[in-house]
């Protein structure tokens, strides 16, 4: 299969469990970790080149690289996160598309 670009990923941090959410029930930290993995193996399965951002586990919800930034072509519209304890997400994704990603 061909390669179709480049997809930013962050692992699940150890944080997960205090992440934003609606529900109240428990969050399988084990489980969210295997399954991202598996969400990576499968990415790459399909020809997307892995940009691996470094966990931060004071940051629970940055797992979600994909609220951060809406890519259109050669342009990035980095996201004002609207809960305040996701607000720092966005810097190392900033970081990230600023350096000239092919």
């Amino acid at each position: 299969m061909g390669t179709f670009g480049n997809a930013i990923v962050r692992s699940v941090p150890e944080s997960y469990s205090r992440c934003v959410r609606t529900s109240t029930e428990e969050i399988d930290v084990a489980l969210a970790k295997r399954q991202h993995a598996e969400y990576c193996r499968t990415l790459k399965q399909l020809g997307w080149i892995l940009v691996p951002i470094s966990v931060d586990n004071a940051l629970p919800d940055s797992c979600f690289v994909e609220d951060t930034a809406v890519i259109l072509g050669e342009k990035a519209v980095i996201c004002n996160m609207k809960t305040a304890s996701r607000a720092k997400e966005t810097a190392e994704v900033a970081k990230m598309l600023d350096c000239g990603l092919e």
